[in-house]
């Protein structure tokens, strides 16, 4: 697996997309509903969409106050639909 890994783009595609779609963190879950709405990162104004990435990478575990708001706001749901989608 490591040689594969190291070697074919298309293995770590494999490999990260298999990744995402088990993860439950805050960030994955927020990833997989912007993606199945058609919404890019750049729709959550006035979060930056840097900001978003951060989020769905695991960079900032949970967002708080503005943020967190601002996001609910965009998707309609509250926090801990969010979290468990």
């Amino acid at each position: 697996d490591g040689i594969l890994y190291e070697f074919d783009p298309a293995y770590r595609q494999k490999l990260k997309k298999e990744r995402l779609a088990v993860d439950r963190s805050f960030g994955a879950s927020l990833r997989r509903l912007r993606l199945q709405r058609g919404l890019k990162r750049t729709d959550f104004a006035p979060i930056a969409s840097k900001t978003i990435a951060r989020i769905e990478r695991g960079d900032v575990e949970r967002p708080q106050g503005k943020t967190l708001a601002a996001i609910e706001k965009r998707l309609g749901m509250r926090a801990d639909q969010i979290e468990s989608f």
